[in-house]
């Protein structure tokens, strides 16, 4: 009966999908990196306004799976200043129209300092490696993922620091059970 049950959960998953997101584009030192905005991080944007707002503002006229946030940002560091270089709205379409800055910052053209962001940004340089329980190469035992990220620290959006960092993404409940295995 276990032996059902798995094999029917394991079809059913592989079944699922999901869409990949469109990210923000993070540019530092001419070199363009992803802003992971879904599942595991956020816009800069959101760090001025909520979701809520942001859509509110944007005023879509529908939105596609890709882009479920309505908008992509563009963001660079320029002599150690967060700017947001572009701003765009229904990011799946070929030619996505510009957001008028004015509309978010009281700005009649872009750049922008981002100067709300007293936050971090991490970019991901290495691929998502699982991290597991035992030494078997096999998905049974996988409880989270890590990746080496550079991570830009800003306050007020001037970049006050980066330095490189291993990043464990560790679920609870497979953790405990792995503490129960030893």
């Amino acid at each position: 009966m276990k032996k059902y049950v798995f094999a029917l959960l394991l079809a059913a998953s592989l079944s699922v999908n999901s869409t990949e997101q469109i990210n923000d584009v993070f540019i530092v030192d001419g070199v363009e990196y992803e802003i992971e905005v879904m599942p595991f991080g956020a816009s800069p944007l959101e760090k001025l306004y909520g979701f809520d707002e942001i859509l509110a503002m944007l005023q879509l006229e529908g939105w596609c799976s890709a882009n479920w946030r309505g908008y992509k940002g563009t963001w660079e560091v320029i002599d150690n200043q967060l700017y947001l270089t572009e701003l765009v709205k229904g990011a799946c379409s070929r030619n996505p129209p510009s957001v008028d800055p004015e509309l978010f910052f009281g700005e009649k053209e872009y750049p922008v300092k981002a100067t709300w962001l007293s936050d971090s940004i991490s970019i991901r340089l290495t691929e998502r490696e699982p991290i597991r329980c035992d030494e078997q190469d096999s998905s049974q035992g996988v409880i989270g993922f890590e990746h080496q990220a550079m991570v830009y620290e800003f306050s007020s959006g001037e970049l006050i620091h980066k330095f490189e960092h291993k990043v464990e993404d560790i679920w609870e409940e497979p953790a405990l059970e792995c503490e129960a295995i030893d």
